[in-house]
């Protein structure tokens, strides 16, 4: 009776002549890949208040401590007269109107320490703007004043740049088992040259008999990774790979 009433007794074994066709949803595709790692962290927070596999300053930490950028914390303990560098991702941007018809903005900052806003008037707002754009990483130079009444210090631009541009990043080179000595001296002479002498610390990949060694050169020897450099390494035979990570 159940069958007929298009029921199954689920105390019955179910055989193909009494058991509905099952329901079959659309396929997963195989190639479905992982959102970028902003886009996810953006979610996260919009969705749950907070950051949960990561913070989106992260890949910035290296440098923003190499140049003693100062974090939101310790901005109400700046002094009049006092120069440093503050910074951070922008995450709003409130552009108003003063009676007289001048464009200044409000600019909220997402640094290490949390959020926080810049009061841009007229002339430094007009002088900068073209950095400020919604999730750009930026290191400002800034002097410090105080106005009589404000216990805020007042924060004023003396120069705006992108975080990426000031990034530094580690030079690897992957050596095959063919590197001639004579170009493995070259190598080191390069390195060691004043000319490209930077912030920049060496890796060395050396490939071969199976397995692969990932040695750190010694933590004196810094490059600035230029363009001639990367084409000289690039140059050598027995050089496998020169990248930027």
């Amino acid at each position: 009776e159940d069958a007929e009433r298009g029921q199954i007794n689920f105390f019955d074994d179910f055989d193909d002549s009494s058991r509905p066709e099952a329901i079959q949803g659309p396929a997963l595709s195989e190639d479905i890949q992982e959102w970028p790692e902003d886009k996810l962290l953006s979610f996260e927070k919009d969705l749950l208040g907070t950051y949960i596999t990561g913070h989106p300053f992260r890949r910035y930490m290296r440098t923003w401590k190499r140049l003693g950028m100062v974090g939101s914390r310790r901005h109400a303990a700046f002094e009049a007269g006092q120069q440093a560098m503050v910074g951070g991702i922008v995450r709003r941007i409130d552009e108003r109107l003063t009676k007289d018809g001048k464009a200044f903005a409000i600019v909220t900052f997402e640094d290490p320490d949390g959020t926080w806003d810049l009061m841009l008037f007229s002339n430094n707002w007009e002088k900068h703007r073209a950095f400020f754009v919604a999730g750009t990483a930026l290191c400002l130079n800034i002097s410090v004043s105080k106005q009589p009444g404000r216990d805020k210090p007042m924060l004023n631009p003396q120069q705006v740049r992108l975080l990426d541009e000031l990034v530094v990043h580690d030079l690897h080179i992957t050596m095959g088992p063919n590197l001639a000595d004579s170009d493995l001296f070259a190598i080191r002479e390069e390195l060691l040259s004043d000319s490209n002498r930077g912030d920049s610390a060496v890796y060395f990949h050396i490939e071969g008999a199976g397995r692969n060694v990932t040695v750190q050169a010694n933590h004196a020897i810094k490059v600035r990774p230029s363009e001639q450099l990367l084409s000289l390494l690039r140059s050598k035979r027995g050089i496998v790979d020169v990248s930027l990570e």
